[in-house]
């Protein structure tokens, strides 16, 4: 009991900024004590063959602690093509087996967190030399058009390059190919309305390449999206037909 309540992140205040604020070097000598106690532990609880515990509980308690403790989460904000740089950052992670299995996008981002739902880690590395991905599909849709608000750039470009690269999978999908948790932010049109997460929990069969479209979507560059979803038949529709969707770092980002 007294291990399954010491799990969190700022017990006694171990994550307090001002513990580290002197020395740069290292760790404090208590904490790291302690941590490397805690480890011993679960180690004991889960590989000694005569801890107590029954399989039962054990699977139990390793489950709560899961809970209880969290999980690292990558989160990836806008940047237009500068959205590119979230590449480096996921490259740097995956080659020291680092990247988390937790991962949110909104905006440019929401291109980068799709494409590491959608590809496992061996498919990753194409992607990691910038003259495999082009992330700038800009085309003039004239002046006219983005006065009467469908956007002074032409959105067909962006959702073929985009559904290039992330396939047609529904956010479901993605996960059982993966097994990462992909969310993106989108921004609704309607003031009535209230700004989304989707993701494999609250939208398995939305389409994974229209949430990172919609999230694209910056207003009155790109006209609003309306979501697409894999029916029952496998066929594309419209996922709430009478909603369209922004740019997701407009009202909340992450």
């Amino acid at each position: 009991r007294a291990l399954r309540e010491g799990l969190h992140h700022d017990l006694g205040n171990m994550g307090d900024p001002r513990l580290y604020s002197v020395c740069y070097v290292g760790t404090k000598r208590l904490i790291d004590d302690y941590v490397e106690e805690v480890c011993v532990a679960l180690q004991f609880l889960c590989r000694h063959p005569k801890s107590s515990m029954l399989p039962a509980q054990q699977l139990d308690f390793f489950k709560a602690i899961l809970l209880s403790y969290g999980r690292p989460a990558l989160l990836m904000s806008g940047g237009a093509s500068l959205g590119a740089f979230h590449l480096g950052v996921v490259k740097a992670l995956w080659e020291q087996d680092l990247l988390p299995q937790v991962v949110a996008g909104s905006s440019a981002g929401s291109i980068i967190a799709a494409l590491l739902g959608t590809h496992t880690d061996e498919e990753l590395p194409e992607f990691f030399d910038p003259e495999n991905l082009n992330l700038k599909p800009w085309k003039w849709a004239g002046i006219l058009n983005g006065l009467r608000g469908r956007g002074f750039m032409e959105q067909s470009k962006l959702r073929e390059s985009i559904r290039y690269y992330i396939g047609d999978y529904t956010m479901q999908e993605a996960f059982e190919r993966t097994g990462r948790s992909v969310n993106i932010t989108v921004s609704p049109v309607k003031h009535q309305q209230k700004e989304r997460l989707l993701s494999g929990y609250t939208s398995p069969n939305l389409m994974m390449w229209s949430a990172a479209l919609a999230s694209c979507a910056v207003p009155s560059i790109f006209p609003p999206v309306q979501l697409q979803q894999k029916d029952e038949k496998g066929n594309h529709a419209a996922y709430m037909p009478n909603m369209r969707w922004v740019d997701g770092s407009v009202v909340s980002d992450l």
